[in-house]
């Protein structure tokens, strides 16, 4: 033991420890506060932003329902009819939605997205005698179905949403049908 602890007064050196001791534990405490604020931030922001990629999976499997829905009808009536191939919740969800997405499902998803511009063309441009290319809108409809089951299949499984809609059954009933030889209502 050093010589000039010994010539300290007892209640001195008690004071002396308890300081050592206590500032050891508020050093300890404020790492150990600043950790945990980080953490729980850290945690606070993986949710909203899990819960910003749930919105948007959500909000762009919607939007691939009622595209599924116009182009059935386009196609199970094999007339042309005024409908709306719409783009906009992609669009503004694009970021939130890719992401997260594994890769495989990111690219049908944006792949079926940039074939609406051919839908559209088709639809606003028949070819001569009016006709419209049938063979060009399956093809739209099947990308865009392809995405379609592979961010329904995500959402159900990754993210735990339950998504269920008709629009696919409608599909799958018409080209049961195709299939058969039979020709759509």
């Amino acid at each position: 033991m050093p010589v000039w602890w010994s010539h300290l007064d007892p209640a001195v050196a008690g004071g002396i420890v308890g300081a050592l001791i206590g500032g050891a534990f508020t050093v300890i405490g404020g790492f150990g506060g600043a950790w945990l604020v980080g953490w729980l931030e850290a945690r606070h922001e993986e949710r909203e932003q899990v819960r910003a990629h749930s919105a948007a999976v959500r909000a762009v499997f919607y939007e691939m329902v009622t595209i599924m829905s116009g182009l059935g009808t386009i196609l199970d009536s094999r007339s042309y009819l005024s409908t709306d191939l719409p783009d906009w919740a992609f669009r503004s969800v694009h970021m939130d939605l890719i992401e997260r997405l594994p890769e495989d499902i990111a690219q049908r998803v944006a792949f079926a997205y940039s074939q609406l511009h051919i839908a559209r063309h088709v639809l606003d441009h028949p070819s001569p005698g009016g006709n419209l290319r049938w063979d060009v809108l399956e093809h739209v409809e099947q990308s865009i179905g392809q995405a379609f089951e592979s961010l329904r299949d995500y959402a159900e499984t990754s993210l735990h949403v339950d998504v269920r809609t008709p629009a696919l059954i409608r599909r799958e009933v018409r080209r049961a049908k195709d299939a058969q030889g039979g020709t759509p209502p």
